[in-house]
């Protein structure tokens, strides 16, 4: 037979007796650890509610000292065409070789098939280093993004915050980013230098199209951009020109933040801005690129000549 138990009351009671504490004492333990959880979400929120509409308020007092009217607008429009009519200019009038010269007793005429590397074109011997290239393509694809930001705000775009919180705006500045990386391969020369400054501009352009937005972070990027181009000129010795473009770039850097001509001054700190575009147009020739060119360039003027 089997051994069977029966349980009476008695049995159950101190079981019983434990199951309310139980429940107590778990509920006690959920409802802390949920007041916990919940009070550093709380707090994290706040904090980040907070920073929030501090940036929004650093936008709107920003806004207000940078309203422009329509005209002001579409002057500032009309000077980002400045930068790439100078590298049009640069390439297609050949100053690119004039500026750079090469005297005739240092051209090496052992380079084979030079007949397929010449061409006729006025002004021209030879196509221009891909260096200088690059540095035209970087300011022909932000001009017209700038311009349309521009236009947006002269005929669209109502005054205050919205135009600086615009996906126009945004687009603008990630463009500055993409141009920076062209402009880096122009100065270098190098590949791996020019992929190193486009992933950093399309993280810029992540981080410009996020919800929140954060002026402070916006302009120390777009000090490292601009400043990022420079560097290969300390790194090859060419400190007189790295030291141009600081100066030109200090320049428009204090325009930028004072705004002393009034409605103009973004305007103005766009045509300051573009005298750097000859500095770095004429950097993009002293590289290993732009000097194989020019030599190739030199010979084929010779040929053309004789």
């Amino acid at each position: 037979m089997d051994d069977q138990r029966s349980f009476s009351y008695e049995d159950l009671e101190g079981l019983l007796d434990l199951k309310p504490n139980t429940e107590a004492s778990l509920m006690e333990s959920f409802s802390f650890h949920f007041d916990e959880e919940d009070a550093v979400l709380y707090k994290s929120s706040s904090k980040n509610n907070s920073k929030d509409l501090s940036n929004r308020e650093i936008i709107k007092e920003r806004a207000k000292k940078r309203e422009m009217n329509s005209l002001q607008e579409i002057w500032n429009a009309v000077t980002m065409l400045v930068a790439p009519t100078i590298c049009l200019y640069f390439i297609f009038s050949g100053a690119w070789y004039r500026y750079a010269g090469f005297p005739e007793e240092e051209l090496d005429w052992s380079v084979n098939d030079l007949d397929e590397d010449c061409i006729d074109f006025p002004k021209m011997h030879v196509m221009t280093p891909d260096t200088t290239k690059m540095i035209a393509i970087g300011y022909l694809m932000h001009s017209p993004v700038s311009i349309l930001y521009h236009l947006l705000c002269a005929f669209k775009l109502p005054f205050g915050a919205k135009r600086l919180d615009h996906w126009s705006r945004r687009l603008d500045q990630t463009m500055i980013h993409v141009m920076s990386a062209f402009i880096c391969y122009g100065t270098s020369g190098s590949m791996r230098y020019f992929i190193l400054a486009m992933v950093f501009a399309i993280d810029s352009g992540y981080r410009l199209f996020q919800p929140l937005y954060r002026p402070t972070g916006c302009l120390v990027r777009m000090t490292i951009c601009f400043l990022l181009p420079i560097l290969p000129a300390f790194a090859f010795g060419y400190y007189g020109e790295a030291m141009k473009c600081l100066i030109v770039y200090g320049f428009t850097g204090w325009i930028f933040t004072n705004y002393p001509f009034g409605g103009y001054s973004h305007g103005i700190f766009h045509l300051v801005a573009a005298l750097s575009t000859p500095i770095q147009l004429h950097l993009s020739t002293k590289t290993v690129v732009g000097k194989i060119a020019i030599a190739t360039t030199a010979k084929c003027s010779l040929m053309s000549h004789h």
